[in-house]
């Protein structure tokens, strides 16, 4: 047996804390991949209130929350710098707000997307006519994916070929 350090603290779990967001302005070092949550996100507070938006009018509702703004104001710069390199996780394609952003900067630039989702590139498809006789798929899908049907967890710990594939797209001189 050997005896519990005394020394030995085991890593802050962030998702045990609590976050309280504030409008400063954001900053982005110089070749730091910028990561931006536009609903918010659980344990997130402002003025005492949870922030998370969820449901319908979410763009109205952000609107109203200037950290959250800030985020997507960021979000939509990011998308026309050039060579953007422009990697999705955790998002379902369900909000027609953002699925609009996306389109209409890349029908602008035609910067590069990946998509990293266990259901791969269907993750993008239409959920709302899918069961239809007539499938109408959303503008969204003309982008040219690159796609990993792999956990992003995964991605980094069981999978050489799909971590190379991620950094091979994150590539600037392709």
């Amino acid at each position: 047996m050997h005896a519990r350090n005394a020394e030995f603290r085991p890593p802050f779990d962030r998702t045990k804390s609590t976050w309280h967001p504030t409008t400063a302005e954001i900053v982005r070092e110089p070749k730091a991949q910028p990561y931006i949550k536009l609903h918010g996100s659980s344990r997130w507070l402002t003025n005492g209130d949870e922030l998370l938006i969820m449901g319908a009018n979410k763009h109205a509702v952000i609107e109203l929350h200037p950290v959250l703004k800030s985020y997507h104001d960021e979000f939509r710069r990011c998308l026309v710098l050039p060579n953007t390199r422009f990697v999705v996780v955790g998002y379902s394609f369900q909000d027609d707000h953002i699925n609009s952003e996306i389109y209409e900067r890349w029908r602008q630039r035609r910067f590069r997307m990946m998509v990293i989702d266990p259901n791969g590139r269907d993750v993008m498809r239409n959920k709302k006519t899918l069961g239809n006789k007539v499938y109408l798929p959303l503008p969204i899908e003309e982008i040219d994916t690159t796609v990993s049907a792999r956990r992003l967890r995964d991605i980094f710990v069981e999978n050489g070929l799909e971590l190379r594939k991620l950094m091979r797209f994150l590539e600037h001189d392709r």
